[in-house]
């Protein structure tokens, strides 16, 4: 039986098909991500909004458990003139996580960006994936 971190069993089912692990938003303030890697990608810059000032890009990933199985999220990033990393949201995030909504249906493409997105500014990973970005 699968157990939810708040304790209860959840109404819906974990994982499917497609291999993605369901979780509802509020959920993902539970993982615990590590760093796996990043890299530094000159095509990521192609991406970049005009006007963004980027000198470099790349491509970081974090991986952690949950519900005893691995999830893997990767996003693509920023450098700027002041030396400070963002997020690139032009790219959605790359992951085996699927949110939910109260009913356990997938989110929308869209609001599951925006809450990946929302999610990762709440994370301290320019530091870690500053200093791993092979050069």
């Amino acid at each position: 039986m699968i157990v939810t971190s708040a304790g209860r069993r959840p109404p819906f089912q974990m994982h499917s098909g497609d291999g993605r692990i369901r979780l509802r938003a509020d959920e993902l303030a539970v993982l615990q991500l590590d760093h796996l890697c990043t890299i530094d990608d000159a095509a990521v810059l192609d991406d970049a909004w005009p006007g963004a000032c980027a000198l470099r890009a790349g491509t970081t990933e974090w991986e952690g458990e949950y519900a005893g199985r691995r999830v893997s999220l990767a996003w693509d990033w920023i450098g700027t003139k002041g030396g400070s990393l963002q997020l690139l949201t032009a790219v959605p995030p790359r992951t085996n996580l699927m949110v939910i909504d109260s009913r356990g249906y997938d989110l929308a493409p869209t609001a599951l960006s925006m809450t990946f997105w929302s999610f990762l500014e709440t994370l301290d990973w320019q530091a870690a994936a500053r200093a791993g970005a092979l050069h």
